[in-house]
């Protein structure tokens, strides 16, 4: 059998939707490329990004989840930045999502 290409896909941006949009194109057996200008994933919610350190959002944890990856145990309802940013990095190393991001990556 030959060699199957897979299809391509650039993702602008490490945050949220970067992170969800790059796991999805994973799940298609597409090839992702996230492209993020900062030095680390999280996009506003990364201690690089507008989001300063010890805000905590102004939803609750159970309705700003991924719905295939809970908090975890202990986090309180209203997370903070640094809680937020690791959820992210978490959730991008259980999906395999980091060898896919480029980052320092200006569009």
């Amino acid at each position: 059998m030959a060699n199957e290409i897979k299809p391509t896909v650039a993702i602008i941006g490490g945050g949220l939707s970067g992170l969800a949009s790059c796991k999805s194109a994973l799940e298609c057996g597409m090839d992702p490329t996230v492209l993020e200008k900062g030095s680390m994933i999280g996009g506003g919610w990364s201690r690089e990004g507008f989001t300063p350190e010890g805000m905590q959002t102004n939803i609750s944890r159970y309705t700003c989840m991924f719905s295939d990856f809970e908090w975890k145990e202990g986090t309180p309802d209203f997370p903070t930045q640094k809680e937020f940013e690791e959820y992210l990095f978490n959730y991008a190393t259980t999906f395999k999502i980091h060898p896919h991001v480029y980052l320092n990556s200006n569009v």
